[in-house]
């Protein structure tokens, strides 16, 4: 096997930057990463699908010009964990069973700005955003999905959330105006952005 030909004891010498190439079908995660660390060659192969974390965890030695085709089983996947396994390969990370990404505004426009060349099957999956993003940090993720996005906006007056939230799609943001006064127009606009009920407490006129 390859961990014995590279080994000192095998008496062959000169493999130690070979490319390798598996064939014959999927290796786990934890044979990926032993060949990566026999080589500085690229390592070619198709790894067992498995839950992004889990990929993270296993493919500590691969790196980005390694040719790895890994796949997410996970439906629900933080966007840090994809970004980072488009870091581990080469190839286009197959995300196609994902229905879900959570993460700040900040690693959720990161990971869409990958694009299909390094993750596919991204772009109709529900979207939540950690912490409380503004509005205009919502909206610039929601335009890159047609799925439903999920966040607790920072609050603001009705005016400025609603100049700020241009995205048409109805999603679910948290919403709390501020002010003592709001122009009707602007409460109906907000509230044809979202399905949740907006806070509107400290209005009085």
């Amino acid at each position: 096997d390859f961990s014995t030909a590279y080994g000192v004891a095998s008496g062959i010498v000169g493999l130690g930057d070979a490319g390798i190439t598996i064939t014959g079908g999927a290796i786990s995660a934890g044979d990926a990463n032993t060949l990566v660390g026999l080589t500085t060659g690229v390592v070619t192969a198709t790894v067992a699908a498995d839950t992004a974390t889990q990929l993270n965890t296993d493919l500590t030695a691969a790196t980005a010009s390694d040719a790895l085709s890994l796949s997410i089983t996970a439906v629900s996947v933080n966007a840090s964990d994809l970004i980072a396994l488009s870091g581990k390969t080469s190839v286009a990370v197959d995300a196609s069973l994902v229905t879900g990404v959570s993460g700040t505004a900040a690693e959720l426009q990161a990971l869409y700005t990958l694009g299909a060349t390094e993750i596919t099957g991204l772009g109709d999956e529900g979207v939540s955003i950690t912490g409380t993003p503004s509005a205009s940090e919502a909206n610039a993720v929601a335009v890159l999905t047609t799925g439903t996005v999920t966040a607790t906006l920072a609050s603001g007056s009705a005016a400025d959330l609603n100049a700020a939230l241009t995205e048409t799609a109805l999603n679910a943001y948290t919403i709390t105006v501020t002010g003592t006064s709001a122009a009707m127009g602007d409460l109906n606009a907000l509230n044809a952005k979202t399905s949740v009920a907006i806070n509107v407490d400290t209005v009085t006129g």
